[in-house]
């Protein structure tokens, strides 16, 4: 049965960073849980990059087994997410490469945003994906609009004309 450990952000956050080489920094502002299976740490996640302005938060997961990703554990995670740190917008990477976690990615819920030609070196492409707090109300509860009544209202976009029309203006 898989456990999540609590309260050792620096070890999961270094056991992380030597799972993945390419991570060197989470940065100050990090918060990370273990999860482990028959007693051994078997997958990290951290939880950082939080913007709090757009409510946007970032998260890496290494991961010794794909058996990690049972539904309890994602969807503790995701009501983490949402619900108590009110994030708009969860995201992360992974290589292009990575089935499994592409596959895991997809089945919470995430969609592709986008192909980033040789984000991990040349010739090692990788790929974003994200979910919106309204698609998660959506997949968790049937309903998109459950936390509309306490989101934050953002300023609409600016449209790029508009944009280009004010600076030449």
């Amino acid at each position: 049965m898989n456990k999540i450990l609590y309260d050792q952000d620096e070890n999961i956050a270094n056991w992380i960073m030597n799972q993945l080489s390419y991570i060197t920094d989470f940065g100050s502002n990090y918060k990370a849980y273990g999860i482990t299976r028959s007693g051994k740490l078997v997958a990290g996640i951290a939880f950082h990059d939080y913007n709090p302005t757009y409510q946007v938060m970032q998260f890496t997961v290494a991961a010794t087994s794909p058996y990690w990703a049972h539904p309890h554990i994602i969807d503790y995670f995701m009501k983490y997410v949402f619900e108590k740190a009110n994030v708009h917008r969860l995201h992360t990477y992974t290589y292009i490469g990575n089935e499994k976690a592409i596959k895991i990615l997809l089945h919470a819920g995430f969609k592709q945003e986008a192909i980033m030609d040789s984000f991990y070196g040349r010739s090692h492409h990788g790929v974003s994906f994200r979910l919106l707090r309204t698609e998660y109300a959506q997949r968790y509860y049937g309903n998109k609009n459950k936390f509309r009544e306490r989101d934050q209202i953002l300023p609409p976009p600016i449209k790029i004309p508009e944009l280009i029309a004010r600076q030449n203006g």
